[in-house]
């Protein structure tokens, strides 16, 4: 363009924006000219078919799906369910980090943030100086699960990237041994000469669950759910040596992909009488190893 030439001066430009009328010969060019603008793909769409499909794929349990509820209401609550998750970008996913670390403990049950929004309630929390959510709650649950959503949204082609992609985390200063005390050989001694296993309770009675299971927590390692959980033909042997074989079964998940595997079963048990209750378990005819167990709703 020439400067200050009077006649492109007196054109008007906003005339220039719009549809000339120019039709492409290329049947190809044509076809995508006049083919219908693609449809959103909303926040709420993304919760309602990531969950859908996570679930039908995963069969999660009880306490997998009431721990995304939190993330859920994040998102919903920081873009709005009728955003289309193609439009949220970078600097959308800083501000949902920031969101996520200013986050109070207990949100949902703490009456001075009750019917707030999630930024109305992080910005009230600051005010009042309520303590946050900690660096595993943060990168291991709200980071991992949102991420993991936009990831399968990048999949299905609802997004052209994860606006959560990089290094989004906070640090952890504290080292694992030092987040849960264990318990010391003196407070073991004393817990397990205490009842049941003073003899009060038998080990083959009805209540054999409170009498076995935190012994199987205590020589294997095993967490609660695990053992509660455990089936008669978990109990099994392997060139003649009894092991137990962790699986997931309805009601009971295990925290690795599949199985925790074949775990040797301590001699301890065995002097203790262990075979000889699962012997009889296996003799009823009974699936769960423990009568006195009940499933939670959480699984």
């Amino acid at each position: 363009l020439v400067p200050g030439n009077k006649e492109l001066a007196a054109i008007d430009l906003a005339r220039l924006k719009g549809d000339f009328g120019y039709r492409p010969s290329d049947p190809v060019m044509l076809a995508a000219l006049d083919a219908p603008p693609a449809a959103a793909h909303t926040v709420a769409d993304l919760i309602r078919e990531y969950q859908t499909a996570k679930e039908q794929k995963r069969r999660w349990s009880e306490s997998t799906k009431a721990a995304h509820k939190p993330v859920y209401r994040l998102l919903r609550d920081t873009f709005g369910a009728s955003r289309d998750v193609g439009t949220i970008g970078r600097e959308d996913g800083r501000r949902l980090f920031d969101m996520i670390v200013g986050l109070p403990v207990n949100l949902g049950k703490l009456k001075a943030l009750e019917g707030l929004t999630v930024p109305e309630a992080v910005e009230k929390a600051k005010k009042l100086g309520l303590p946050t959510i900690g660096p595993k709650t943060i990168n291991g649950s709200y980071v991992t699960f949102a991420k993991a959503m936009f990831a399968w949204a990048v999949g299905e082609g609802w997004m052209d990237r994860n606006p959560l992609e990089g290094d989004y985390r906070v640090a952890d200063h504290v080292a694992d041994h030092e987040k849960r005390d264990a318990f010391q050989p003196e407070q073991l001694s004393a817990l397990f000469r205490a009842a049941p296993w003073d003899g009060s309770l038998h080990g083959n009675g009805p209540m054999a669950g409170m009498f076995w299971i935190p012994l199987l927590c205590l020589f294997h390692g095993l967490r609660l759910g695990e053992a509660a959980g455990m089936h008669v033909e978990d109990v099994t042997e392997r060139e003649g040596v009894p092991v137990f074989h962790l699986r997931a079964f309805d009601g009971r998940s295990s925290k690795t992909k599949g199985s925790r595997g074949i775990l040797p079963m301590h001699p301890e048990l065995i002097r203790m009488g262990f075979l000889a209750f699962v012997a009889g378990r296996r003799r009823a005819e009974a699936t769960a190893l423990f009568p006195d167990v009940r499933v939670s709703k959480k699984g």
